[in-house]
C-alpha cells in the first residue's frame, strides 16, 4: 500500500505545476501520449517536497481570491494553478515530470506535465504558478487526483522525448493524496421536492465550495415555509406554495456570499389506472397506469419485481404499484384482483365406540367419521365428492356456497382390525373434490385414532394324572398347562418354562395343541396347552413337603413372567 503524507502528495504535484509555469522553462508541457509512470508498479519512496498550499490564480501568481473573495456560480474566469512549497534538499531536480488526473467540475483529463530541472526550495518557501490556463466556472472544483511526481539527478541523460518506467528511479519519485484546489468562496445549493397532500417537503443541499472550510450557514425560506430559517448544511423544509430559499455562508475567515433560487413545488405524483379483472379459471387481467405530476422521468415497479406502466395476462391477486420520480418521491396505489380464488377445505374427524362395551378396544369395535367440507374461496362450488377408500362410506355429492359448510353429506365408519391394535394406532386419509365453474379444487386430511393396548395372559397349571396325594417315591404325576391371550394384541416370542419339584433348572415345554392361527404367534382369546410329566424322587419324597410344580410364561408383549402352580401333598 502506498502511504504518503498528504502534504507530500501536494507538494509532487504543485511542484510539477510550478516547474511547468517556470517562464524560464521552455520545454514546460503536457505529453499524455507518453508512459503514465503510476503504471509500473514503482513503490516511490521518496518525500522530498511538502506542499504548503494550492490556489487558482491569475498568470502572475496572485490569487483570484485576492481579486474577489467570492463569486458567482457559474461565473466563467481565467484561472491558473500556483503553488506554495518548500523542499528538504539543496539540489535541484532533472527530468521531472508530474502524472495526475485533472478535474475540472467533475470532468477528468490524464495530465503528463514536463517541468524539466526543478530548483530547489530548501532555503525558503516558493510560489510557482503553472503556464497554463484554464476556463474556470465559478462553483466548479478544480482537483488534482492521484498525482505522482517523478524526477533524476542532475546530470542524467534528458528524457524529454520518450523514456522507459525504469529511467525514473524508485527512490526518486513520490505519491501523493488528492489535491482540492483553494478558490474563491462559491455559495451554492440543489433541492429535490415532493408533493404529497398539498405542501411539499424540500430537501437542500449545499454544494458550497472554496473560500475557507468550516462554513457557517444561515438559510431563509420565507413566511410559506416552515421552518422559515436554519442553520443546518442540509436543511428540509415544508412549502406550502411557491417560494424562495437564501443561502448566506461564512467561511473560517469570515468571508460571506449569499445564492437565492426560486422553489417552484412539483405538482403531486398522480396515478390513474385502467382495470380488467380476469375471469374465473384464467390469468388474463391487465392493469394499465397513466402517470402525472412529480419530476423529471418516473419509474414504476410493482411488488413481484416486474417494472412498467402496463400489466397483462395477471391471475387473481394484489398487486402495487410504486412510482418513483427523479427526486425520488413516490406515490403508491393497490390494485385487487377479485377474480374468483375457489378454494375448499376438509376436517376429518373420528369417535371411537365400543361395540361391545367392555371397556376395552377389541377387533370388532368402530371408529364412525364425519368430514366437515368449507367453501374457503369466493367462488360456490358444485359436485363436492369426498372419497376414503379405506373404510366404509355413505354420502352423495351436494354444493357449497362461498363461506358455507357441510358435515353430514358424506358419513363413514371403519370397523377395527387386529393389526391395528398390534399397531397401537389406526391413520386414514379422506380427500374431498369439487368444481368451480371450470376449475377443480381440492384438499385433504387425515385422522388418527390412537387405540390403547392391553396385553394380558392367563396361565393355568393342573395336575391331571397320578395319586394326590403321593404316598411313595416313583410315582408319576401329569400336568396340563395353559396359556391363554385374555388381552387385545397378539403375543409372540412366547415362552414356557416349567419347574419340577426339586429343580432349580426349568424346562422349555412345546406347545400341544392350540397353535392353529398363526403358527408361533398366541392370538387374542387363542389358547395354547402343554403336557408335562413328573416322577417322584425318593429324595424329594423323605422331605414330606408338599410337591409345588412352577410354570413360568413370558413373550414380547408381556415379560412377566406370569406364574402358575399346582400342589400336590406327600403322605408318609
Amino acid at each position: 500500500m502506498r502511504k504518503f503524507k498528504t502534504t507530500i502528495a501536494y507538494l509532487a504535484i504543485f511542484f510539477v505545476w510550478l516547474l511547468g509555469i517556470i517562464p524560464t522553462e521552455t520545454h514546460a508541457q503536457n505529453q499524455p501520449n507518453l508512459i503514465d509512470l503510476r503504471g509500473c508498479g514503482s513503490s516511490c519512496s521518496s518525500n522530498n517536497f511538502t506542499i504548503k498550499q494550492v490556489y487558482l490564480s491569475d498568470a502572475s501568481g496572485v490569487p483570484l481570491s485576492d481579486s474577489f473573495a467570492t463569486c458567482t456560480p457559474g461565473v466563467q474566469q481565467t484561472a491558473y494553478i500556483s503553488i506554495v512549497y518548500n523542499s528538504n534538499s539543496g539540489s535541484s531536480t532533472s527530468n521531472t515530470r508530474l502524472f495526475a488526473d485533472l478535474s475540472i467540475g467533475g470532468s477528468t483529463q490524464f495530465i503528463n506535465i514536463w517541468l524539466g530541472v526543478l530548483p530547489s526550495a530548501k532555503s525558503g518557501d516558493k510560489i510557482v504558478t503553472l503556464n497554463h490556463s484554464f476556463t474556470w466556472s465559478c462553483g466548479a472544483q478544480v482537483k488534482l487526483l492521484n498525482p505522482l511526481l517523478a524526477w533524476t539527478t542532475s546530470g542524467s541523460a534528458n528524457l524529454f522525448s520518450s523514456y522507459q518506467c525504469n529511467d525514473y528511479p524508485s527512490a526518486q519519485c513520490q505519491f501523493g493524496s488528492d489535491i482540492t484546489v483553494d478558490a474563491p468562496l462559491a455559495v451554492q445549493f440543489d433541492y429535490t421536492a415532493c408533493t404529497q397532500n398539498g405542501s411539499t417537503s424540500v430537501k437542500f443541499i449545499s454544494t458550497t465550495n472554496g473560500g475557507s472550510v468550516p462554513y457557517r450557514y444561515n438559510w431563509t425560506f420565507g413566511p410559506n415555509a416552515s421552518p422559515s430559517t436554519s442553520t443546518l448544511a442540509d436543511p428540509t423544509v415544508t412549502y406550502s406554495s411557491n417560494g424562495t430559499a437564501t443561502l448566506v455562508v461564512t467561511d473560517s475567515k469570515g468571508v460571506t456570499n449569499t445564492f437565492t433560487k426560486t422553489i417552484t413545488p412539483p405538482s403531486e405524483l398522480a396515478i390513474s389506472s385502467s382495470v380488467s379483472q380476469p375471469t374465473p379459471g384464467t390469468n388474463n387481467g391487465s392493469i394499465s397506469l397513466t402517470v402525472n405530476g412529480g419530476t423529471g422521468t418516473k419509474t414504476v415497479t410493482w411488488n413481484d419485481g416486474t417494472t412498467g406502466l402496463n400489466r397483462t395476462n395477471l391471475p387473481a391477486g394484489t398487486y402495487i404499484a410504486t412510482v418513483t420520480d427523479e427526486f425520488n418521491c413516490q406515490k403508491t396505489e393497490t390494485f385487487i384482483m377479485t377474480s374468483p380464488l375457489p378454494n375448499i377445505s376438509l376436517i376429518k374427524s373420528g369417535l371411537y365406540v365400543d361395540l361391545n362395551g367392555d371397556g376395552i378396544q377389541n377387533v370388532g369395535d368402530r371408529i364412525n367419521y364425519t368430514f366437515l367440507v368449507t367453501n374457503t374461496g369466493n367462488f360456490p362450488l358444485s359436485n363436492v365428492t369426498v372419497t376414503d377408500p379405506t373404510i366404509t362410506l355413505n354420502g352423495s355429492a351436494f354444493s357449497l356456497a362461498v363461506g358455507a359448510s357441510n358435515n353430514t353429506g358424506f358419513t363413514g365408519f371403519y370397523d377395527i382390525k387386529q393389526e391395528d391394535i398390534d399397531a397401537g394406532f389406526f391413520t386414514n386419509n379422506a380427500s374431498v373434490s369439487a368444481s368451480a365453474g371450470n376449475i377443480n379444487v381440492s384438499a385433504t386430511d387425515s385422522h388418527t385414532e390412537t387405540l390403547i393396548q392391553a396385553p394380558n395372559l392367563l396361565v393355568t397349571k393342573t395336575q391331571i394324572g397320578g395319586p394326590n396325594p403321593v404316598t411313595a417315591a416313583g410315582q408319576k404325576l401329569d400336568y396340563e398347562i395353559t396359556v391363554t391371550n385374555t388381552g387385545n394384541i397378539r403375543v409372540t416370542n412366547l415362552t414356557t418354562t416349567d419347574f419340577l419339584p426339586g429343580t432349580t433348572s426349568g424346562i422349555n415345554l412345546t406347545v400341544l395343541s392350540g397353535d392353529v392361527t398363526e403358527p408361533g404367534i398366541l392370538n387374542v382369546d387363542e389358547t395354547w396347552v402343554y403336557n408335562v410329566s413328573y416322577t417322584v424322587t425318593q429324595a424329594v419324597f423323605d422331605l414330606g413337603d408338599n410337591l409345588i410344580n412352577v410354570v413360568n410364561v413370558t413373550s414380547n408383549q408381556v415379560p412377566g413372567p406370569v406364574v402358575a402352580s399346582a400342589i400336590t401333598p406327600v403322605t408318609i
